[in-house]
């Protein structure tokens, strides 16, 4: 299984290392494309970052640019 990462983990040396040492790869259309390809599973978060939430707040399902998953 391969994990993605959203991009701006991998901005910052501290998180790319640790996320690098674990196996995470950058979420990038290839890095998604290619496992799939060869028939590996994927560990994908489609909201990333932004879908974070607060105690108390309700998760809301929104794909917006997302196409990988489609296509």
């Amino acid at each position: 299984m391969r994990a993605l990462g959203d991009h701006a983990q991998f901005k910052m040396p501290g998180w790319r290392d640790l996320f690098t040492s674990v196996g995470v790869v950058e979420g990038t259309r290839a890095n998604c494309a290619e496992p799939m390809q060869r028939g590996e599973l994927i560990l994908v978060f489609p909201g990333g970052g932004e879908v974070i939430k607060r105690k108390g707040e309700c998760y809301r399902l929104c794909f917006k640019w997302r196409r990988l998953i489609v296509e």
